[in-house]
């Protein structure tokens, strides 16, 4: 099993930087993010996938209209009776698009991961704070594998998230009360995530 284990502390230091810097609001106010069931075609896919008992779940996280991205901190939640979570990638095999936040030359210094009964934490930041390493656009920030366990809804949602640029400035983009937006209800909508966001990562 590939999933990443780290100590509650360390968890608890990222949400701590990650919050001091939050009176004030930074660039990314307008940032988006959205869930892709389907990372590995052209096509923005909103439907959790279910072969069977076993079976793999992969998607994607996608951020959009993102300036000067740094680092972010992600809490997702997911239903752990239907699905197992195995492991949160910053980039696939499947796939050869880089990193989108190593997409500008810089370096991710750590992937931080914490699993929990149907919770899962994700933080990660780039090693230093150059502003040209720091990638403006859109682009796949993080991918999740889960395990299909038995048949049922797979419940997976951005409940909090927060995206901090290399002047130490941070934004919370999402929140319990926004998750039901973080979909494009519109076809055209979807399309236009297609077209800006799912074409780059194949570039």
């Amino acid at each position: 099993m590939k999933t990443k284990w780290v100590t509650v502390p360390i968890i608890a230091l990222i949400a701590l930087l990650f919050n001091s810097f939050s009176i004030v609001s930074g660039p990314n106010a307008k940032t988006r993010l959205f869930l892709d069931y389907n990372p590995l075609t052209p096509q923005l896919d909103q439907v959790c996938p279910d072969i069977g008992e076993g079976s793999e779940v992969l998607l994607s996280v996608i951020i959009k209209d993102v300036k000067d991205l740094d680092g972010y901190a992600l809490l997702f939640s997911f239903n752990s009776e239907a699905l197992e979570f195995i492991s949160a990638e910053k980039s696939i095999s499947e796939l050869k698009a880089p990193a989108f936040l190593e997409s500008n030359g810089g370096r991710i210094g750590a992937l931080l991961v914490k699993p929990g009964n149907g919770t899962l934490d994700i933080a990660a930041s780039l090693i230093g704070t150059n502003r040209d390493e720091a990638p403006d656009g859109a682009g796949t920030i993080i991918y999740l594998r889960f395990k299909r366990i038995t048949k049922g809804e797979c419940g997976i949602k951005i409940l909090e998230a927060e995206v901090i640029d290399s002047g130490l400035m941070t934004d919370k983009i999402i929140s319990p009360e926004a998750a039901k937006a973080q979909i494009p209800s519109k076809k055209a909508k979807i399309g236009e995530i297609e077209n800006e966001v799912k074409g780059i990562d194949r570039e």
